[in-house]
């Protein structure tokens, strides 16, 4: 796959990506874009009262990338492993990485 960039005003460079490149950024942006589905889905949790005030705030704590990272990459499991639906993937994972968290 090959790309371009444009580097200042008249300068364009053209960059050939490995099949192994073009995976790692697939892979890359898929988990960016499952951290985004983990936040609307904790919101909606909130609202409708299936988690917690405290569970919600904890998630906005200093450890809050780490968190949704392992909240997106358990919800990429379920759903790339046990072909669960995506909401439903990610409400059970939020629901096992919190419970788990707690318990540390």
């Amino acid at each position: 796959m090959e790309i371009e960039r444009k580097i200042g005003e008249d300068i364009t460079v053209k960059i050939q990506l490995t099949p192994s490149e073009v995976r790692e950024a697939h892979y890359e942006y898929e988990h960016i874009c499952d951290v985004e589905d983990v936040l609307d889905v904790l919101k909606d949790m909130t609202y409708e009262g299936d988690l917690s005030e405290e569970m919600y705030e904890k998630v906005y704590g200093c450890e809050r990338q780490s968190l949704l990272d392992d909240i997106a990459k358990l919800k990429r499991k379920k759903i790339d492993k046990y072909d669960q639906p995506w909401r439903e993937a990610t409400v059970d994972a939020i629901k096992e990485v919190l419970l788990q968290r707690e318990g540390d």
